[in-house]
């Protein structure tokens, strides 16, 4: 139960904020996209979830488009030093999580040249059931983080690399969210020097999207 507290005589502010801003705790993404397909992927309806990897950051879920061309966006919301909310991509900041709601439920965002509102929010439930989860990060790992990850500071997860060179990037299967999707080829050495190639599909994290970095790895971490 993220909204579980001991004391019932002095609860933690940031829980209390996170209670009256119908905020989730730490879910998975997979979990804030299934409770808006059992809603019927309403128009402007979206889940309000904690970052599982950073105190100040949460993540607005909401379905855009209709019937089979719905796609998901996961809008970034970091709270500064001095305490102030503000959505990724926007200029305005906030004294609290539920003024910055107030402001977009009556203002439309646009984000990857795609306009929406948000509208009202998908609560949790009492008692509902749902993979809470806490990233640590692992001073004593085994693998060495690639470069890469130490500089987009995600020391949680390790992924198997595939060099750039082992992959054909083919014709183009459209937009998703804050990444370009391909066709693909990859190809891999045997042991007797045959080159094996496998159909991929490629998704690639588009340059001017790079403060959705923790998404996009989120997302992997999915797959």
């Amino acid at each position: 139960d993220a909204h579980h507290y001991l004391c019932k005589d002095v609860v933690p502010p940031h829980l209390l904020e996170a209670i009256e801003s119908y905020c989730h705790g730490p879910i998975s993404m997979e979990f804030a996209i299934s409770k808006l397909r059992k809603s019927g992927n309403q128009r402007g309806l979206f889940v309000l979830r904690c970052s599982p990897k950073e105190f100040n950051k949460y993540f607005l879920t909401l379905a855009v488009g209709a019937y089979e061309d719905v796609e998901y966006k996961h809008c970034l919301i970091t709270r500064s030093e001095n305490g102030d909310y503000n959505l990724s991509g926007t200029k305005r900041s906030f004294r609290s999580l539920q003024e910055l709601l107030k402001c977009y439920q009556k203002e439309t965002v646009k984000s990857d040249g795609v306009i929406f509102q948000f509208s009202r929010c998908c609560s949790p439930k009492a008692k509902e059931k749902s993979s809470l989860l806490v990233c640590r990060s692992h001073r004593g790992l085994e693998v060495p983080l690639s470069p890469s990850l130490q500089r987009h500071n995600i020391s949680q997860m390790v992924f198997h690399k595939i060099k750039k060179e082992d992959l054909d990037l083919g014709e183009s299967q459209g937009q998703g969210t804050f990444t370009k999707i391909f066709k693909g080829i990859r190809k891999e050495q045997g042991d007797y020097g045959e080159t094996h190639k496998t159909e991929v599909i490629v998704k690639v994290l588009d340059k001017a999207h790079r403060n959705y970095s923790e998404s996009f790895f989120e997302a992997a971490s999915m797959m």
